[in-house]
């Protein structure tokens, strides 16, 4: 990949509308969950869909399930979303999902 397409790649992902929030990934056979906020729910679901894929649970609070389950029996929830604002800092973004 040549340095120019490189940097327009890099630039369109810099400029990406960043959504982040709470979300949830539940077992749908034991109801039991994980509940937790991310400034990246896209992210956050990608490596879900990840470990569903490989069969790996990166999540401790749900390994026995896991193993006991398997993840298809987990599912990933977006409970509340929250864009980046333009002129906000990552540091105002960060304390307003935490909030």
């Amino acid at each position: 990949m040549d340095k120019s397409k490189r940097k327009e790649l890099l630039e369109q992902y810099k400029q990406r509308k960043q959504t982040g929030g709470v979300y949830r990934i539940r077992n749908t056979i034991t109801g039991r969950f994980f509940l937790h906020w991310e400034d990246d729910l896209d992210g956050a679901e990608q490596r879900h869909q990840f470990g569903v894929k490989t069969g790996l649970c990166n999540l401790p609070y749900l390994a026995v399930d896991w193993r006991e389950h398997g993840g298809s029996s987990f599912v990933f929830e977006r409970l509340e979303t929250m864009e980046k604002g333009e002129n906000q800092t990552r540091e105002e973004y960060l304390s307003d999902l935490e909030t």
